[in-house]
Formats: C-alpha cells, structure tokens, sequence
C-alpha cells in the first residue's frame, strides 16, 4: 500500500484477532519508536516489548519490536530472545530491505517454520531483481498509489515546477538515477537557494511545516546556513537531519518540529522512509529523481491526510537534464494528462482550462533565472521504451497513435513536441521520442525525420 495509507494500522487489526505472539521487524530506530507509539495505541491491552540498540525489553506474551540489522546481527551470534524466536506471527515493515541473500536467511530460519511472515511494503519493485513477490509470492492484499488517490485516501496535492537557468547536461546517470553528487553541486547556491527561499517563505506557505529534500549532504547543509541567514527574522531556525546525525539530535529536532519550535526541516533521505509528521504540508524538493522507489516516498511524505488540508509541493529543476524526473503528477494521472501547475489534484475529474480556480497561483518568481511552469504533462518515464530507431515501421505506429499528429505540422513548442505518444513500443512527447532518437531537437532535424519515416 502506498505511504501513510494505514499498512500499520491493519497490521494491528491482525494482531488483536489472531492473539498470536508477535515480532515486528522495522528497518531503523526512528521507526521502532513509531510503530510503538501506533500500537499502543491501537492495542492498549496488549504488552509490547522493544527489542534494538540500547534497548532491549522484549515482552514474552505480547508483541516485540526490533530492527532488521538487531534481528540479523543477534540471530548470527545465537543470543536471540526466545520470545522472539518462538513468535507465530512476524510482521516485516517496509520490506524491500528484507531482500538480501543474508536477511532472507535470518527471516527463514530465525523463527519457527510455521511461523506466520507478512510483508508490508509501499514499495513492492525496489529494482529489477529485488521484487518482494520473489520473497513473499502470497499475496494478501495491494492498493496501487492511483486507486489510493481515488478512495480519498490521501491530502489533495498541488503541485509546482520551477525552471532553473542552469544547463544540468553534464549529469550522468549512474544506476538508472542522476549522479547525486553532481546534481547538488549543481543546484547548490543562487539562484536554487534563493528559489526555495522565496517559495518557502511565500506568503500563504510561511505558516506551513516544511520539508526540504536535497540530492547530497554538501547541499543541505550549505542550504541550512544560507536559509539561517535569509530567513525572516520572526521565523524560526531550520533543523539540518543528515545520515550523521546522533540520535539524540534527530529526536530533539522531530520533537521540535511536531511541536512547532521549528517549522522546515532539511534533509537527505534520512527522512524519507517511514517518518510520519501529518502537520508537514509542504515540500521543496532539490532532489530529483528518476527511481519510483524515492520519487513515491518523498511525495507521499507530504500526503498524508491531516485536517482536510491540502499538500504543497514545489520541485525545483535546473534546464536539460539527461532524462525528465519522475513528478507527482507522472504517479498520479495518466501519461499524456495536462496539469496546470498550482491546480488541485482532483481523483477522476477532468475540466477545462476556464474552469480552473487558480487558488493562490504563484505564476511568476522575482528571481530573473527562475521560471514557474504554467503547465506540465504526466508522462511515462517509468516506462522503457522498446522502439527499434531504425525501424521506420515502429515509428510510425508509435505516431499513429496520436490522432493531432499532422505530416504538416510544424516543429515547435506549440506543435509537434507536446504532442503525446502512447504506445507499447513508446510512451511520451514529440520532443521526448525526438531525443530517443537521437535527432537534433531543430526544426530542419525534423523535417528530415519526417521525410525518412
């Protein structure tokens, strides 16, 4: 189920009908500390035990919680509790970190055979060959994030896109993701720090619970010097979370932020996976993506339902990257769908251009480099496209398939290259199939293509 719809929640309901001893295994701290505090509340009647780090109490008639990493380390050196060891039921949270050669050997054996073992994921395909159906091929239920949208069952979202006059060609794609290193470098310092500046201190989003997600360390700790600088005065400092970060820092920070002492949180994946603060509303993201994996686990961060209020984020993009990353309307709609930016994301509703209500419309930004996008289409970079380029026939299926298309037409923004294309063999713009291609993205390129298909 997709992030913060209630995986936990009927992971609970289960627990109290099957009266089963329990261990729930999470993959950080953080998690422990919350999956307790959900429990208890939800099963106020039963013991629950933790069982990680400095802590270790586990409960023999009850349910335990404990990491992947305590689990597998205690199992190899034979000194697991046999509360533990004798459970009948052992729920597996976010469980594409159970997927390795060692964690499936401690998951099978570290527990009695028939030992009941439910995996709970937001994200079943962490890649090619970790696919939790390989390790947990019964399934009991799947909600897809579309269908979870639909049911109501997130915040409305609206969604910017801010265009950076920074060339981000340089950038390789290092295991089918941008190379985070470059890409901070690259969109630190103005004008990126000034944008999330402005944005996050827009007038109607000052008051919201912010998270700010950056692609290295460098970068969000330059951006939480320059944010402590630039702030308004009656705003209070930004929290800097990073992997080396002490446990007691990130505690105190969370606590601080849950309770409003500070209001915008900056980050580098630590946060990502399984945090939960429904007040967080907001997100500025200096982090793009092309994994679905984190693309869903940071949008959705910002989604949890909370007060009927509504989920704001802006995505900060410098011009040419290798490849379009994956945007919350790409998740969300279907490919070709038009969005404006800054509409609410509507489940199944479609209206025209006159009939949007432009609510707090942040259509133009001060900075000179930067430019709000009026309008964005949901496309199918999680597809890979199959096309033969040297098949003309492939090619002109795939044109086919958008009945505008038009051997008259001309090239530009206005005409061939927002035209969608949805196809098995190739699903995406004019302007995207030209660069499959490989065809110079000129109007004179285009005509010769034209001319050869």
């Amino acid at each position: 189920m997709p992030p913060r719809t209630g995986k936990t929640v009927i992971a609970g309901k289960i627990i109290a009908l099957a009266g089963l001893c329990t261990t729930f295994v999470v993959p950080t701290k953080t998690l422990v500390n919350q999956t307790y505090e959900a429990l208890r509340s939800q099963l106020p009647q039963i013991p629950i035990g933790l069982y990680y780090g400095g802590k270790k109490c586990p409960v023999n008639n009850g349910v335990n919680i404990t990491t992947y990493a305590t689990l597998q380390k205690h199992y190899n050196h034979g000194i697991l509790p046999e509360c533990i060891c004798k459970s009948a039921l052992v729920f597996l949270d976010e469980a594409h970190h159970s997927m390795t050669d060692m964690r499936v050997d401690t998951i099978d054996n570290a527990f009695e055979d028939k030992a009941i073992r439910i995996a709970l994921t937001a994200t079943p395909d962490y890649n090619e060959h970790r696919r939790l159906q390989h390790f947990f091929p019964e399934l009991i239920h799947g909600l897809e994030l579309h269908d979870a949208f639909e049911l109501g069952l997130l915040a409305a979202a609206r969604m910017w896109v801010i265009e950076v006059d920074t060339d981000a060609s340089t950038v390789n794609l290092i295991a089918g993701d941008y190379e985070q290193k470059l890409l901070g470098r690259l969109m630190s310092g103005s004008p990126f720090f000034k944008a999330v500046q402005d944005f996050r201190y827009f007038e109607s989003n000052i008051e919201i619970p912010a998270l700010i997600t950056c692609s290295s360390r460098q970068q969000a700790y330059d951006l939480w010097l320059y944010l402590k600088k630039q702030k308004p005065k009656n705003r209070p400092n930004p929290g800097l979370i990073l992997g080396e970060t002490s446990n007691r820092d990130r505690e105190r920070l969370l606590s601080n932020f849950e309770c409003g002492l500070v209001d915008t949180l900056i980050q580098v994946g630590v946060l990502i996976e399984g945090w939960n603060a429904p007040q967080c509303k907001l997100l500025l993201d200096l982090a793009p993506s092309l994994s679905r994996v984190r693309a869903t686990q940071k949008y959705f961060r910002v989604m949890t339902r909370h007060e009927n209020k509504e989920a704001r984020i802006v995505v900060i993009l410098p011009k040419h990257l290798p490849s379009l990353p994956i945007l919350l309307i790409d998740l969300l709609l279907k490919p070709g769908d038009n969005y404006y930016c800054g509409d609410l994301l509507r489940p199944s509703e479609k209206y025209a251009a006159n009939e949007r209500v432009p609510i707090d419309k942040i259509s133009k930004s001060p900075i000179k480099s930067v430019k709000v996008k009026t309008c964005v289409i949901a496309s199918a970079s999680l597809i890979k496209p199959s096309l033969n380029p040297d098949d003309p026939d492939q090619i002109r299926q795939v044109l086919a398939t958008n009945p505008n298309f038009s051997l008259n037409m001309s090239f530009g923004y206005h005409a061939f290259c927002p035209l969608f294309f949805n196809h098995r063999l190739f699903v995406g713009t004019g302007k995207a199939l030209l660069g499959y291609l490989k065809i110079p993205n000129k109007q004179e390129a285009y005509f010769a293509f034209l001319v050869k298909t």
